[in-house]
This record gives C-alpha cells, sequence and structure tokens, in this order.
C-alpha cells in the first residue's frame, strides 16, 4: 500500500500545488467576469421632444449573461493549462520520474491507473469549484434581478437550462449531460497520463490529450438540443480512452514490466 501512495504522492509533489493556482485563478476570472456584467445593455436610441438622443435600455435575460459575459473564456483556458502541467507531471529537464517509479517496484499498468485517477479528480475539482462558483454568482444576480424585475427562484433553474455553459457546468437533471461531462473528464485525464508517461520514456506524445481537451471545451458551446453532436463528441471522447488503453496493452505484467521503467 505504502508503494501506491508514494506513486500518488510523485504525482501530487509535481503538479498540485501548480494545478490548484491555475483553478483558483482561472474560476475567479470568470466569477468576476459574471459579476460585473451590467444587468442590461441600451439597444436602441431616439431623440425625445427636445432633440437630446435617449437610449432604450433592455435588461438581459438570465440565460444571456454567461455567454455575454465572456465567463466561459477563463475556464477554457486554465482547463488547457491544467491539462498541460498534468501531462508534464514528472517530466523537464533531469527528471527521472521512470527510475523512481522503477524503484518503488509498481507495475506500469497500476502507475498508469493511479495516476489517471488522479488526474480525473483534479479536473473534477476543478469542475466543481467552476460550478460552484457560476452557482454562488448567478444565485447574487438573480437576487438582485428580483428588485427590479418580477422574477422568482425557478428563474435560476431556467438560466441554468437556457445557457450553453451554465447546463454544461451544472446539468441538474440532464442524465446525458452528466454522462458527457464526466467521460469528456476521463479522455482529458487518459490523455494527459499518455502524454505523461511517454515523456517519461523519451517518446514524444500530445495528439490524444489534444483531441481529448478539444473535444471537453466544445462540447460546452454546443446547444443541448444539438444532442447528435454531443454524441458525435462523446464517441469521439471514447475512441480517444480506447486508443490510449490500446496504446498502453501488453508488457504490463512481470518483473520485466517494472524493469521496462528503469530503461
Amino acid at each position: 500500500m505504502s508503494r501506491y501512495i508514494s506513486v500518488l504522492g510523485l504525482a501530487a509533489r509535481s503538479c498540485f500545488l501548480k494545478g490548484l493556482a491555475i483553478m483558483v485563478v482561472s474560476v475567479l476570472l470568470s466569477g468576476l467576469l459574471l459579476y460585473l456584467l451590467p444587468e442590461g445593455v441600451e439597444r436602441e436610441s431616439y431623440m425625445d421632444e427636445n432633440g437630446v438622443e435617449q437610449w432604450i435600455y433592455e435588461a438581459y435575460d438570465l440565460s444571456e449573461i454567461p455567454e455575454v459575459s465572456r465567463a466561459a473564456a477563463p475556464l477554457a483556458v486554465g482547463f488547457g493549462l491544467l491539462c498541460t502541467v498534468m501531462a508534464r507531471t514528472g517530466g523537464g529537464k533531469g527528471a527521472k520520474t521512470a527510475y523512481t517509479v522503477g524503484r518503488l517496484r509498481v507495475k506500469p499498468g497500476t502507475v498508469r491507473r493511479l495516476w489517471t485517477g488522479y488526474y480525473f479528480m483534479m479536473l473534477v475539482l476543478y469542475w466543481a469549484m467552476a460550478a460552484a462558483m457560476l452557482y454562488g454568482v448567478m444565485r447574487y444576480r438573480v437576487g438582485l434581478a428580483a428588485e427590479s424585475m418580477d422574477i422568482g427562484s425557478q428563474s435560476l433553474v431556467l438560466a441554468f437550462y437556457g445557457s450553453n455553459l451554465l447546463h454544461h457546468i451544472l446539468p441538474i437533471s440532464d442524465f446525458f449531460a452528466w454522462i458527457g461531462g464526466i467521460v469528456g473528464l476521463l479522455a482529458c485525464a487518459v490523455g494527459c497520463m499518455d502524454v505523461a508517461q511517454k515523456e517519461w520514456t523519451g517518446q514524444v506524445g500530445g495528439p490524444l490529450m489534444g483531441i481529448a481537451v478539444a473535444l471537453t471545451l466544445g462540447s460546452f458551446w454546443v446547444p443541448m438540443e444539438g444532442s447528435r453532436i454531443l454524441v458525435g463528441i462523446v464517441i469521439g471522447e471514447m475512441v480517444v480512452i480506447g486508443a490510449a488503453l490500446i496504446s498502453w496493452s501488453g508488457g504490463d505484467t512481470g518483473e520485466e514490466a517494472v524493469d521496462d521503467w528503469r530503461a
């Protein structure tokens, strides 16, 4: 058991603090953009009886706010940076991760599973932080809007169904959206592991992680009524997972596999 804890500790020491910093900054920037957006916009102008130009002020619909505020931008950049940092786990000039793991006498397949699980939980933490921030700010904005408009508590639920970003971040009762989000995070975790492992052994990785990240982020801009596109994205993410597993298969049993990490 101590060997497995040491393997996870190696991953945590390499990227946890960097990853956490990226999460906090990205989530705060997203929440700030959502918070600072005015309640509405001056859409049309007209001349009053005195010849003075007047503007017609129109309040944003709650479901419009996330898109208009560009709150998704820092979250997308942060997601890409987080995956890059995790993929570099144990890498870099002078790194001897493969040798260190080999000394712990842990099979390569076990290391992949442990580190993929660690990456997945890091991405889930980022997702949870983003969901909590967006929900909190949107709840605050609903409270403000309730003072000037006739809206109730159901308006927040409708906003999460009407906004692509909010619905993907917190799907509520949409089972397929939950499954799609989980598969996307798992594909990104597997992609990060693929890059990390190849870097340890002097190979070059990246395509699988790049495809997984692009598909996962792209799904947040797809309207929920575009179910065929979302199904295609989920299938693509599953293909990424399968391709990585196939490339990892073989050579994971016995002492020879343990020695492969030292080579």
